[in-house]
């Protein structure tokens, strides 16, 4: 026959465990080897009266200095969801490190589709396209593309 307490210790100790493996390993795992989505950039000079396709949507909203306006693939772009949708966006150095600002990030809005806008870099396979002065910030303006990594923040 068994000791009660040696039982009762058995017990504690296997829901403890069921506890800890069911509370922390869904936050382990979510936060474990998973790496912010990669993608390309490439910029774009504004125009004066040009009117974004969320400013036809959803009016004019000023974004603030710091937001970058930004043009986006048709997979970010999400049938017009992603509208105002914000990432923070910096360059990486695969294959091109004298193009990329290292450490620098920036943070960027939705604010176009890419296959609307009349631009230079609208003709690159890219998953952003950034108004010039946001890309001349984390990459070399003479890369007319730049590998990036994203993260959407709220």
């Amino acid at each position: 026959m068994r000791n009660p307490t040696m039982r009762k210790l058995t017990e504690w100790m296997i829901i403890s465990f069921v506890i800890a493996l069911f509370g922390v390993l869904p936050l382990v795992l979510s936060h474990a080897g998973v790496d912010p989505p990669t993608g390309t950039a490439s910029y774009y000079t504004p125009t004066r009266f040009s009117r974004t396709a969320c400013e036809e949507k959803n009016g004019s909203p000023k974004l603030p200095d710091s937001i970058y306006p930004v043009a986006v693939s048709d997979r970010l772009w999400d049938s017009g969801a992603g509208c105002g949708r914000r990432f923070n966006v910096w360059c990486i150095s695969e294959g091109s490190p004298h193009f990329c600002k290292t450490g620098v990030v920036i943070k960027v809005s939705i604010q176009d589709r890419a296959k609307k806008m009349k631009s230079k870099a609208s003709d690159y396979d890219v998953d952003m396209i950034i108004i010039q002065s946001g890309y001349a910030k984390i990459a070399f303006p003479n890369a007319k593309s730049v590998p990036i990594q994203y993260e959407k923040v709220p």
